[in-house]
C-alpha cells in the first residue's frame, strides 16, 4: 500500500521549518474489474509534498474513498482514491 521512509510516534526536536497543512491525493479506476489506473499512497504523499514544497510530512493522516457505477456491485466502473494530509516540514539548508 505504501513505502514509508520515516515513521514515528513521539515528538522530536529537529532543524526543520514547519509549513502549512496540505492534502495530496492519488486516484485510479477500474472498468469491469480491470484496473486501468492503480492509485498508491506513495503518489498521494508525493503530491502533498509537492503542494507544500516540503521534504517531510508531520502528523500524517491517510484515508481512502471509492464509488462505483452502478452504486451496487457488480460495478461497471469503480473509482478509488487515497488521501494523505499532514504538516509540511522543510529542511533548513
Amino acid at each position: 500500500m505504501a513505502t514509508l521512509r520515516l515513521v514515528g510516534a513521539k515528538e522530536i526536536d529537529s532543524s526543520f521549518e514547519t509549513g502549512p497543512r496540505v492534502e495530496g491525493e492519488d486516484c485510479g479506476y477500474s472498468i469491469i474489474y480491470v484496473p486501468v489506473r492503480v492509485p498508491t499512497v506513495d503518489k498521494a504523499i508525493e503530491n502533498a509534498l509537492q503542494k507544500g514544497n516540503g521534504d517531510l510530512l508531520l502528523n500524517v493522516q491517510v484515508s481512502s474513498a471509492f464509488w462505483g457505477i452502478p452504486a451496487v456491485f457488480p460495478a461497471v466502473y469503480l473509482h478509488f482514491c487515497y488521501y494523505v494530509n499532514g504538516t509540511v516540514l522543510k529542511a533548513r539548508r
